[in-house]
């Protein structure tokens, strides 16, 4: 559309240049008539002279030039250009401007008449002069308009083809993504800022997307392993409670002999340790509800050191607690065992692949002065090396062979903490090894 204006542009110009150029041909035969007429009087020519000055004056072969006896309208006109003359003798001969004459040629005509109106001198100008004058100037305006049509065309073109091409690799992304492949797409020049700005987005979200999935998927995996866990634990329970009233029973036997009821009282207390550690079981794996709720550190070091004391001393770990925290936070209890645990068995693994005699963890809670709560553990263990400290709570980053670790633990555990409006960090710890720490409000 824009070419088409320019091209119309073009042309109304040519024509407006064409009718100035037509004027000023009319005022070119007006100056030679005058011209004429002023000469023949200054020099007081007679007709036969006039006639002859005129026919001499160079016009074009195709113009008219004459001059015409008033009273008894004949003439003398210049070669060619009596029968158009004759013509114009049949009416008056006014001073006429642009017309077509009888031999098809059109002429810009005007006349001039002496002072004692005997002659009267008449000039036409061929309007092909007008052509001939602009066609140079015509020749060099069209080259140039098309020349600036065919550059624009095919700079239309080369930018319309990038342009439909980067859009069609949006839509090839967004059709594969949409059949479900979440791969991450090649990044491609695009054809203009604002698309390469969409295909970073599109690449962004689709990221983005197949992270939630990960994690979709993750989730539905543990509440699998929580069902699974929540079942076992209720199909282990009623033998435990079993054994656990048995051994009651054979204590009331008032003839058992000292052995026996040591035995029996060994029983009874792994039998409610067992349970204990169950119901501790069952609660971490129950779906909590979002609201948090009032929480002591004490209670979750309680549970950790219940489930995890006798799996340290069959490993000849021995755990150190300092509990020392009374006030209470706000929080989800089970979210703070999930990062109380993965605190717990990342230093269990540092302390058994350390490489060191001394194989020692330490829970440890404290008040604070800010009126935050904190809890660590720290471990004899070889440590985290600098090059890792900055990776150590991204996604899916884990210093643990394939298979044995899924690289979730610490970074599931620094979403958790942030949520509270805590802080969680690692330093290296007064045993040689590592100490990971959370610290969150207390109310």
């Amino acid at each position: 559309m824009l070419l088409v204006l320019f091209l119309a542009a073009v042309a109304a110009t040519a024509r407006l240049t064409f009718l100035e150029q037509v004027e000023r041909l009319e005022e070119q035969s007006r100056v030679i008539a005058v011209s004429v007429m002023a000469t023949a009087e200054a020099g007081r020519m007679d007709r036969a002279t006039i006639a002859k000055a005129v026919i001499s004056l160079p016009v074009p072969s195709d113009g008219v030039v004459a001059v015409i006896d008033v009273p008894t309208h004949t003439l003398a006109a210049s070669r060619g250009a009596k029968d158009v003359v004759n013509a114009l003798l049949t009416g008056s001969i006014p001073d006429m401007r642009v017309r077509p004459d009888a031999d098809g040629v059109h002429r810009a005509y005007a006349s001039a008449f002496t002072s004692d109106r005997l002659y009267q001198i008449v000039v036409g100008l061929p309007q092909r002069m007008v052509r001939d004058r602009l066609w140079p100037m015509y020749e060099r305006n069209i080259i140039l308009a098309a020349s600036w049509y065919v550059v624009s065309i095919v700079g239309l073109y080369l930018l319309l083809s990038r342009w439909i091409r980067s859009v069609q690799h949006l839509e090839s992304v967004a059709a594969r993504v949409s059949a479900g492949d979440l791969r991450t797409p090649d990044l491609q020049p695009m054809g203009t800022t604002e698309l390469e700005h969409m295909q970073r987005t599109m690449a962004e979200m689709i990221t983005r997307v197949r992270e939630l999935q990960q994690q979709v998927v993750r989730q539905e995996r543990l509440a699998a392993i929580g069902v699974l866990v929540s079942g076992v634990a209720h199909e282990i329970s009623n033998p435990l409670q079993s054994i656990l009233g048995s051994a009651e029973v054979i204590q009331a036997h008032p003839d058992l002999p000292p052995t026996i009821t040591a035995d029996l009282a060994v029983i009874q207390n792994e039998s409610m340790r067992a349970s204990g550690i169950i119901r501790s079981l069952t609660r971490f794996t129950r779906q909590q509800p979002v609201g948090s709720g009032p929480v002591r550190l004490s209670e979750v070091v309680q549970w950790l050191t219940d489930l995890w004391r006798r799996r340290l001393e069959e490993q000849d770990i021995s755990l150190e607690v300092d509990d020392r925290a009374t006030r209470v936070a706000d929080a989800v209890a089970t979210e703070l065992q999930q990062v109380a645990l993965n605190f717990l068995v990342n230093a269990e693994y540092a302390v058994l692949h350390g490489g060191r005699a001394t194989r020692t963890l330490a829970v440890r809670t404290r008040d604070l002065p800010n009126g935050f709560v904190s809890f660590e553990v720290e471990d004899s263990g070889a440590g985290v090396s600098q090059d890792d400290e900055g990776n150590l709570f991204q996604p899916f980053f884990t210093t643990k062979p394939v298979g044995e670790g899924t690289g979730l633990g610490l970074s599931v555990s620094y979403g958790i903490i942030h949520s509270y409006g805590g802080t969680i960090g690692y330093e290296r710890g007064t045993m040689g090894g590592a100490r990971f720490y959370f610290e969150i409000p207390a109310r």
